[in-house]
C-alpha cells in the first residue's frame, strides 16, 4: 500500500485490517507503516486511514491519497 500524498510506504506483508460500520460500509482501512519496528519488543506504528482516501485497488497494491491530517498513528 503507498500514499502519494505523503509518499510513505505501509506494510502490506503484515495482514490489513478494515474497520467496518454497523450498516457493513467500509470506513478505515489499518495497515503497518513500513520499517517501523519500535523498542525492544518490536512494537510497529500503525495507521488508520478513512477508506474514502483509498484512489486504486490493484492486484499488488492499494494506493491511497491521504495527507497527514487525515491519518491517525498509533503504536502497538
Amino acid at each position: 500500500m503507498f500514499n502519494t500524498e505523503e509518499a510513505e510506504k505501509y506494510d502490506t506483508q503484515q495482514a490489513l485490517d478494515f474497520i467496518i460500520d454497523e450498516n457493513g460500509n467500509l470506513q478505515f482501512i489499518v495497515a503497518a507503516v513500513a520499517g517501523s519496528k519500535l523498542g525492544l519488543f518490536g512494537g510497529r506504528e500503525y495507521v488508520e486511514i478513512p477508506w474514502n482516501y483509498v484512489t486504486k485497488i490493484g492486484a499488488n497494491v492499494i494506493v491511497v491519497s491521504a495527507d497527514k491530517d487525515k491519518i491517525k498513528r498509533a503504536r502497538a
